[in-house]
């Protein structure tokens, strides 16, 4: 049987010799838009947004001034181009746009890059949702829907559509150590969609990350396979192991919440995920020399 890391070699290769340059050329155009820095508003962030923030996204908190200012600014620009709107009877209010804004920000405070390009809506309902897929569009950013599935806490679609419940973005946000955050989670699914492709490969990495992130992708995916088989215990959400779309969400919300559990159990992986997001949250909230993952 193949090791793991062997595994890994061989599913890349197959990639780039059966139609891999055309995934790759397409990568690169999808992410010339999201390589393209935010362009900040002039005009001044409300006063209120700074208490809303720090009340309601504790690890807020723990940012040094200049990028606890950024991410106010980041909020603004997100709040003016993208939609957020209530559904199932959530009347949208200042504070719920702006705490969901402020954590789907924070895992770009540290990258020179866009606001996710490709996302147009947030809808948030007050719980749980049955979701329903959206099979067009009325007005400006309204959707209509059809079919069922299982309740969730959180989806993101590849249309740029992301589906949150409101409880669950208070209650993720609410302890920042839990390593459960499910807006974290959803907007690290759009950094993956951006691609094209939900394939925990996300958008901004160079072609001479692609094979580090495939090789330590795989390896992490299949322990987490074998932990959830067996009931170890991890520092990962086992959730993770679904496939690799859900490893990379689940990965990061470790990574921004349970960082020095992380780096101890599993140093490579945390890494990887430092040097994409451009900080190391153990030694400190603050940007880090761009590594061969950086923009």
């Amino acid at each position: 049987m193949m090791s793991d890391l062997t595994g890994a070699l061989v599913a890349l290769a197959a990639f780039l010799l059966f139609g891999g340059s055309v995934l790759i050329g397409k990568r690169v155009l999808l992410s010339m838009s999201w390589t393209r820095p935010v362009r900040l508003l002039t005009h001044p962030v409300p006063l209120s947004w700074a208490g809303i923030v720090r009340k309601n996204v504790p690890i807020s908190r723990e940012l040094r001034a200049p990028d606890f200012e950024r991410l106010l600014k980041l909020v603004q620009v997100f709040i003016k181009k993208k939609h957020v709107e209530g559904a199932g009877g959530l009347e949208m209010t200042e504070e719920i746009a702006v705490t969901i804004a402020a954590q789907a920000c924070f895992l770009l405070l540290w990258l020179e890059v866009g606001l996710y390009p490709a996302l147009r809506t947030v809808i948030v309902y007050p719980g749980t949702v049955v979701p329903r897929y959206a099979r067009g569009t009325l007005g400006h950013g309204t959707l209509e829907f059809e079919g069922d599935e299982d309740p969730i806490l959180g989806q993101s679609w590849g249309q740029g559509v992301v589906i949150l419940s409101w409880d669950s973005a208070q209650r993720g946000a609410f302890d920042p150590r839990d390593g459960k955050n499910v807006v974290f989670h959803e907007f690290a699914h759009q950094l993956d969609q951006e691609t094209g492709a939900a394939d925990g490969l996300p958008v901004g990495l160079r072609l001479s990350s692609l094979k580090p992130w495939a090789e330590v992708i795989e390896r992490k995916f299949r322990q987490l396979e074998r932990a959830e088989r067996s009931g170890r215990d991890t520092v990962l959400d086992t959730y993770g192991a679904t496939n690799h779309a859900e490893f990379f969400a689940v990965a990061t919300e470790a990574f921004f919440e349970k960082p020095r559990q992380l780096r101890e159990r599993q140093p490579d992986l945390y890494t990887l995920l430092s040097e994409f997001y451009g900080v190391d949250p153990v030694e400190g909230w603050g940007p880090i020399m761009r590594g061969p993952n950086g923009a």
